[in-house]
């Protein structure tokens, strides 16, 4: 469902974005659908892209776009996970003036494919509740704590 979805946004960017193109697909699923390059799984996000005439960002500052495609072979409008990674890229890019971090949801992405939604600061709604957050993951470290792990009073999203 991954790959199916992240290549139905790069086809739908790259005719719709000016500079969007396969140097913007930065997961490994670029591989796969047959572009140049291994790609990195570990960016916290599938995309990357300059807006550079404001289109996608939200902003009028041509801010660096973070895209984490979210695809579902549903209507799109339940719930989705979300690594602790690509979380802590989202609260990156919230703190930071450069960068917006943004979640596209496609929907049948078996059937046919459409984006459901454009989450743009998914951090900064959250903060202001407008997105919900749950984990469900709890990780037990035996003799103490870890460092990068979250603490045991402040399990979950960091403010």
């Amino acid at each position: 469902v991954g790959l199916l979805g992240e290549a139905f946004v790069y086809e739908k960017f790259r005719l719709a974005l000016p500079g969007f193109d396969e140097m913007s697909w930065r997961s490994r699923n670029r591989s796969a659908y047959g572009l140049e390059g291994e790609g990195n799984d570990a960016l916290g996000y599938d995309f990357l892209y300059r807006d550079i005439e404001n289109r996608l960002g939200g902003r009028a500052d041509r801010p660096l776009c973070c895209i984490e495609v979210k695809a579902s072979s549903r209507d799109g409008s339940e719930s989705f996970p979300m690594t602790a990674n690509e979380w802590d890229k989202a609260r990156e890019c919230h703190q930071t003036d450069e960068s917006v971090y943004i979640i596209v949801r496609v929907a049948n992405v078996r059937d046919d494919p459409q984006i459901a939604d454009v989450i743009i600061d998914p951090f900064g709604l959250y903060g202001d509740g407008q997105v919900a957050v749950v984990s469900r993951d709890i990780w037990v470290y035996v003799g103490g704590t870890q460092s990068g792990g979250d603490e045991a009073a402040g399990v979950g999203p960091a403010a």
